[in-house]
């Protein structure tokens, strides 16, 4: 190959073109000023005649050229093979300087390597050798090795000088090398500085703890574990049962036995609120009882047709008092209960302004809903996934209705659950699953008498209370007062349904086939409630059932809501006729 700028043969196997002046600059890259010379050596091309030129003609000769120094050649483009063979060079070397550890007691690893770093540093300034290790290899260098690279010219003169200075500016401890390591343990120790907290190492998870670290205690560089949220202040608990006791219609317990001892399931030691206090807030009877959101909330008959306590059951103010049938839900409440923060009571009367009503301030006021929506008598109400669901009885449209938010009602029809004027319609309702854990309705009813005809006294819906399929009367040929949903003993899904006619206590596992149960401690089923495993005061108290009826008991407990306990007659009349099926209702503060 002959370079053309210069004159000189020569060979490269990067091409055609050769290093101009300095490496890596070839005649593409520049304008060349020089006169440019031909094959044999001579001058030639523009500035003369036909090649030739005048003897005293002054020639510019090229101030740069290659030298036929491999030194100054630039360096021959690797193939893809020899680049990854070059990059990968380290893999092929043999030991001493692999980096795989070939036997137990080889030593060469990240250590030494970083010891090495430290060597190489300090080499570049002996002064500072002593400063970074103490070692005898490093303290015996007595000169820089740093060196200087020269390029010349063809006359000597130098083209460029490239000089390694290692001269320190910082103090040399900011150039020792060090592990990664003792990096992280630097910058979490100014951390640690600023927390100031210490914790407490359980296990020890590193081979080698860093310096300073032991495994008693020392400043951890993690988030600490965040605080326990503070346990809710929760009312004392307490039991409230509504009723008629000498007109006595509110009472309250704080009888625990039937957790806290083995053989006790009687809740006793009931107290009647005073007159003072609220407690015949109801002349007649109290008919039902609810507690949420720290509010307790009854429903019954005569002077007041609802009233709340917000001192956990001490004392009752009236919210809604009846004159001339015109309170907020009639002369008669009959149920309540709470649900995405909405309070919802159902009532009624002869000519009663509303059977429904709600309340979307704990209670406070309440807001009528009309009566055209339920027959005379609202008689209970439940809330369930995202639905409300009211029952009635007497004549009227509907013994069924719905809703999303308890505000606006759409009727459901009166053909599962009949009314009439004989026929007491819709009694009871709940929200639970089937067996499959799919969302279930459960609606009880019944009659006034056995001379009355009526289709069914329960009936089940999966389509959030806008359809409904009836189950016969073959359970309970009278009536369902009350139905729940629950866990049995192992767990499992659990329907409990109380009443009378053929049984006064019945249990499904899926809402769908029901079965009696043959030893009951009543005669006449009047409501049931499950209460889920609660906690207070660091103490936890399993799950239970609690019924409440008449006919010798007028409460009784199940652990398993199969096996039923009477607890007699602690607290309230003993109603024993079938047609006064309102008796004696309970709830519990969790």
């Amino acid at each position: 190959m002959q370079n053309l700028s210069t004159g000189q043969k020569g060979f490269s196997i990067n091409g055609t073109h050769r290093s101009q002046g300095y490496i890596g600059q070839t005649s593409l890259s520049r304008s060349l000023i020089n006169t440019p010379h031909g094959q044999t050596g001579a001058p030639e091309g523009h500035g003369g005649c036909c090649g030739d030129f005048s003897t005293t003609t002054n020639i510019r000769a090229s101030e740069t050229f290659s030298l036929e120094d491999e030194n100054v050649v630039k360096p021959s483009v690797l193939s893809t093979a020899g680049m990854l063979s070059n990059r990968n060079r380290w893999l092929k070397r043999s030991a001493p300087y692999t980096s795989t550890k070939l036997t137990a007691g080889w030593t060469n690893g990240q250590g030494d390597y970083i010891a090495y770093l430290k060597k190489k540093a300090a080499k570049c300034d002996p002064t500072q050798a002593d400063k970074l290790l103490n070692d005898k290899e490093v303290n015996s260098v007595a000169t820089s090795k740093c060196t200087t690279t020269n390029i010349t010219r063809k006359d000597g003169a130098p083209v460029f000088n490239k000089t390694t200075v290692c001269t320190f500016t910082k103090p040399v401890s900011d150039y020792t090398s060090i592990s990664q390591g003792e990096h992280i343990f630097k910058l979490h120790d100014k951390c640690a500085d600023q927390d100031d907290v210490l914790f407490k190492i359980v296990t020890n998870t590193r081979r080698t703890p860093l310096p300073g670290l032991t495994t008693d205690s020392s400043p951890l560089f993690v988030e600490p574990e965040p605080e326990p949220e503070p346990e809710p202040v929760l009312p004392t608990p307490r039991w409230v049962g509504v009723g008629n006791n000498a007109t006595k219609t509110i009472a309250t317990s704080t009888d625990l036995s039937i957790w806290t001892s083995t053989n006790d399931n009687i809740i006793d030691d009931w107290t009647t609120v005073p007159d003072s206090s609220g407690g015949n807030v109801f002349t007649t009877e109290g008919a039902g009882i609810a507690y949420a959101n720290g509010v307790w909330v009854a429903v019954g008959n005569a002077v007041n047709s609802i009233a709340i306590s917000e001192d956990n059951g001490i004392t009752w103010t009236s919210k809604s008092t009846n004159n001339n049938n015109n309170g907020i839900i009639g002369s008669s409440g009959r149920g309540v209960a709470y649900g995405n923060g909405v309070w919802v009571a159902v009532g009624g009367g002869v000519s009663a302004a509303n059977t429904i009503a709600t309340s979307n301030d704990n209670g406070i006021s309440w807001t009528g809903r009309g009566n055209s929506i339920l027959g005379l008598h609202g008689r209970a109400v439940a809330y369930g996934g995202n639905t409300w669901v009211a029952v009635s009885i007497g004549s009227g449209a509907n013994t069924i209705a719905t809703s999303t938010d308890g505000n606006i009602w759409v009727g459901r029809g009166n053909t599962i659950i009949t009314n009439g004027d004989n026929v007491r319609g819709g009694l009871s309702v709940a929200y639970g699953k089937d067996s499959s854990g799919n969302n279930l309705w459960i609606a009880g009813g019944g009659r006034i008498s056995a001379s009355e005809s009526i289709g069914n006294t329960i009936a089940r819906s999966t389509t959030n209370g806008n359809t409904w399929i009836g189950l016969g009367t073959s359970i309970f040929s009278d009536a369902v007062n009350g139905v729940a949903y629950g866990k049995d003993s192992l767990g499992g899904n659990l329907w409990v349904a109380v009443g009378f006619g053929g049984n006064t206590i019945a249990t499904s596992p899926d809402g769908n086939t029901w079965a009696g149960i043959t030893s009951s401690p009543f005669t006449i089923g009047r409501s049931v409630m499950y209460i889920k495993q609660w906690t207070y005061q660091g103490n936890t108290y399993p799950a239970r059932w609690v019924a409440t009826g008449s006919g010798g008991n007028t409460i009784a407990t199940s652990l398993d809501g199969n096996i039923w306990v009477g607890g007699g007659v602690p607290v309230f009349s003993d109603k024993i006729s079938s047609s006064d099926d309102r008796g004696f209702d309970i709830a519990f503060n969790r």
